[in-house]
């Protein structure tokens, strides 16, 4: 558990958070990774499925929010961000990953000098 998030280190989460699918025709999973400090959360989800699925996102504490870093369900140049430029979601409590992609969200506290949301 780190103590400053009060999140654990590792953690392991399916369409809903904090619920992953271990059964054998499970097709998504997602993994959260916390960082110490004031590092940021780390999240990634795969989705094998040739179906999108709404991912229910883990809360964040001390005033953090998700912000994409990739997701490669989309075109080329928009699969991808600037590290440290990732631009907060819209609605973060959900994402929608699309078929057979992976996302990568960043979990950080708000940079007042970036600009717009997805």
């Amino acid at each position: 558990m780190r103590d400053g998030l009060g999140l654990p280190d590792i953690s392991w989460h399916g369409e809903r958070a904090w619920q992953p699918d271990w059964s054998g025709d499970a097709r998504l999973l997602a993994v959260a990774r916390c960082g110490t400090g004031d590092d940021d959360v780390v999240y990634v989800a795969m989705n094998a499925h040739w179906e999108s699925h709404d991912l229910e996102l883990p809360a964040l504490p001390g005033g953090r929010s998700w912000h994409l870093f990739a997701d490669t369900g989309n075109e080329a140049p928009y699969d991808i961000r600037t590290p440290g430029a990732e631009q907060e979601l819209d609605n973060a409590g959900k994402y929608l990953i699309g078929p057979r992609s992976v996302v990568i969200l960043v979990g950080r506290a708000n940079d007042p000098e970036t600009t717009g949301t997805l």
